[in-house]
């Protein structure tokens, strides 16, 4: 099998599945917590001057509350580099306020990926901050870490270089999670610490809510995830949310783009308090570079912009922060997801507009697409459910949701626990469904029909990774089972000890392929609308204005009662195609009355 469910969008940094050696480091560093004055840099390398390091590193690599856990991994971003730290902490005497911990991490060139492949260095770096911990005075294995991995000082300079543009390299290079398999092994499979494993916690985390926040992230809004230490797994809920957001690399040749800076939501992963100017420097209308060339290379690096930009826009971006400050800077960014904590005792994040006066919940048709979601993953999933310290179960009892059985049946009631993240029914939709169900004796609904069959349509390849690997699990004795299926702890770093680990990731991959389609669905349907309203043959032209009827919005995936997925519409047109629409407004007649 070649892994159901993939397509030449799903794109990832997955690198060559040969590649067992991390890539080159730009500088290693060591912090350390001094009584006196804090968090100091104890030992550093770096390729050249360049590189910064004093008063960033410290800041960076650990993150308020970081304290508070014995470990942890935190992934980051700063000018062309992308870094990676490692923290661990060790005993200490009272004299010592019990504050004895340590961080090594690494930065290396971004260049053309989200992260520059830095989760290669994860578990290397995790080793090196345990031994470290105790005497921070030895720092022969840092020297010699470095030695093994920094850049050679022939691309010593790359990391400066403007980072490459992803739909340019999408039209040189297919750069596909595809890539990621063991020679002729049917199996794909993913290095030990790589973000992207950490799918199903994040789909099970946000519940139906993934779909609004997949929306949000469609219209390239600015989004801050604020969370509580440890940091590692909402790190990676950002990588995974610009992962599933992309682009499709199959639209590189159909879709014209207003600016190459919407290709993905950018990732900025961990930000505190010392990033508020650069977040204020992104929050101004801005084109990045390769969106809107002059011809004449009459561009600025520095800051990231053309000089005769025409249509300047807020870039948005991803990244989590563990300052509650951060969030109270309304201007800052456009939407704010507080993530559950064991001080919460929340189930499901909550997602708010900046100004905190509107919830953003999930719609009834997101609800019945996540129930079919849970079914069709059933329990493929299993080996996950004891994954990591962080995830959040009031008792032993609560299962993730994909762990489910796959027999189990969604009754209506299934969703009870969701009921505060999502839109009541309106009024003109039960009115709807009652009189169907009436006139009709009871029937199912004809529409609701299409629309499961449509859904369907999206994941059926997932239906069949998901059978596939039940079927291969049933086979196995316990015995068996425990040597070659051992469960997927990938948020403990203790566990992965060598670079060259790898993890089964199909259902991983299919789920990035499902989040695609969806993606790809949205423009397929859109770019339709706007072809046969040039022609206007059925009349969908209103003083020149595309007019989106119900049965469109549902061919989007869309809940056509909902306001939220109409506004949504019609920004999607003004950011994308930069086209005014209008968008039909369902109501029931009632008594002379129309109802909403």
């Amino acid at each position: 099998m070649s892994g159901p469910g993939l397509e030449s969008s799903t794109h990832v940094e997955a690198g060559s599945s040969f590649d067992v050696k991390p890539p080159p480091l730009v500088a290693l560093f060591l912090i350390k917590f001094d009584l006196k004055v804090g968090y100091t840099i104890a030992w550093k390398r770096a390729i050249n001057d360049k590189v910064p390091l004093e008063g960033v590193v410290e800041y960076k690599s650990l993150p308020s509350g970081l304290h508070n856990v014995q470990e942890d991994l935190v992934y980051f971003f700063h000018e062309q580099c992308a870094g990676v730290s490692a923290f661990a902490k060790g005993s200490a005497s009272e004299a010592e306020r019990n504050a004895h911990f340590v961080a090594v991490g690494g930065m290396l060139p971004l260049k053309d990926s989200r992260l520059g492949r830095a989760w290669l260095h994860a578990g290397n770096l995790t080793n090196l901050a345990k031994s470290l911990v105790d005497d921070t005075t030895n720092t022969s294995s840092l020297e010699e870490y470095w030695e093994e991995h920094k850049v050679s000082e022939a691309t010593a300079d790359e990391y400066t270089s403007p980072q490459l543009s992803p739909f340019s390299l999408a039209q040189r290079k297919n750069r596909t999670l595809s890539t990621a398999t063991l020679g002729s092994d049917d199996k794909q499979t993913l290095s030990a610490y790589h973000p992207a494993l950490s799918l199903v916690d994040y789909i099970n985390t946000f519940g139906p809510l993934i779909f609004p926040l997949h929306r949000a992230a469609l219209l390239r809004k600015r989004i801050l995830l604020v969370t509580s230490a440890p940091v590692r797994q909402a790190c990676e809920f950002v990588y995974d949310l610009s992962v599933t957001t992309s682009t499709p690399i199959s639209l590189a040749s159909s879709l014209i783009l207003p600016s190459e800076s919407l290709v993905r939501l950018r990732p900025l992963f961990s930000v505190g308090i010392h990033d508020i100017p650069y977040l204020e420097k992104l929050s101004q209308p801005q084109v990045p570079l390769h969106s809107h060339g002059n011809g004449n290379g009459n561009t600025s690096a520095q800051d990231g912009v053309y000089e005769d930009q025409e249509e300047p826009r807020v870039q948005g971006w991803i990244a989590c922060t563990t300052d509650d400050i951060i969030a109270t800077k309304s201007k800052l960014f456009d939407i704010v997801v507080e993530m559950p904590s064991s001080h919460n005792g929340r189930k499901r994040p909550i997602i708010k507009t900046s100004d905190g006066q509107k919830q953003i919940q999930a719609t009834q048709r997101d609800l019945r697409r996540w129930h079919m979601l849970k079914r069709a993953l059933g329990s493929a999933t299993y080996p996950l459910k004891g994954r990591p310290t962080d995830r959040i179960h009031d008792n032993d009892e609560e299962e993730p949701l994909l762990s489910q059985s796959a027999s189990t049946l969604v009754q209506d009631n299934d969703g009870e626990d969701d009921q505060d993240v999502v839109e009541p029914t309106t009024w003109s939709a039960l009115a709807y469904s009652s009189f169907y169900w009436w006139a009709s004796a009871g029937q199912k609904d004809g529409l609701l029909m299409e629309e499961e069959n449509q859904d369907k349509a999206i994941f059926s390849e997932l239906v069949e990774l998901a059978e596939h690997i039940i079927d291969a699990r049933r086979y196995q004795d316990s015995d068996d089972e425990e040597d070659s299926a051992p469960e997927r702890n990938i948020s403990s770093p203790s566990s992965h000890d060598t670079v060259a680990e790898r993890q089964d990731a199909r259902i991983e991959m299919a789920l990035i392929a499902y989040f695609h389609r969806i993606t790809k669905r949205f423009f397929e349907v859109c770019s339709d609308i706007l072809d046969d309203g040039a022609d206007d043959n059925e009349g969908s032209i209103i003083d020149g204005v595309p007019n989106i009827s119900r049965e469109e919005m549902r061919l989007m995936g869309l809940d056509g009662w909902s306001k939220a997925d109409m506004d949504f519409v019609r920004t999607f047109f003004e950011l994308w195609y930069e086209r005014e629409v209008n968008v039909d407004r369902l109501g029931i007649d009632c008594c002379g009355l129309r109802v909403y």
